[in-house]
């Protein structure tokens, strides 16, 4: 994957923006997730960046149980970041693996990619 920054600081207002340094913030952390859960963290601290990981375990698809839900306020999230409740009974993958990838700026900037759905068939 290559990753292009543009290092500007995120939005902000009044003071909060008087706090922040109009200087270009070129670190940031790549956080790899599998099935909803953290697979590897790889720091960049350049504006290009070409950041590689091979994940050697098998696809075995995912099924959530209760150990694999987060509760906040009494409706159930596949994990901290999400922002949508989910039903636990619907979700199951059907033998397929999937990755979300997050970049989380120390600039207060993040993004997302995904999900990527893959299954034994697409190695």
């Amino acid at each position: 994957m290559l990753l292009a920054q543009d290092g500007a600081p995120a939005a902000a207002t009044g003071s909060m923006l008087e706090k922040r340094s109009r200087q270009a913030d070129w670190n940031a952390t790549v956080e790899i997730h599998k099935n909803g859960s953290l697979l590897a963290s790889i720091p960049v601290s350049e504006p290009v960046a070409a950041v590689g990981y091979t994940d050697t375990e098998p696809i075995t698809g995912t099924a959530y149980g209760e150990e694999n839900y987060v509760l906040k306020e009494g409706a159930y999230y596949i994990n901290h970041y999400s922002d949508n409740p989910v039903d636990p009974s619907e979700l199951n993958t059907g033998g397929k693996d999937f990755y979300i990838i997050r970049v989380v700026g120390t600039n207060g900037r993040h993004a997302y990619i995904g999900p990527i759905w893959v299954d034994a068939a697409s190695k």
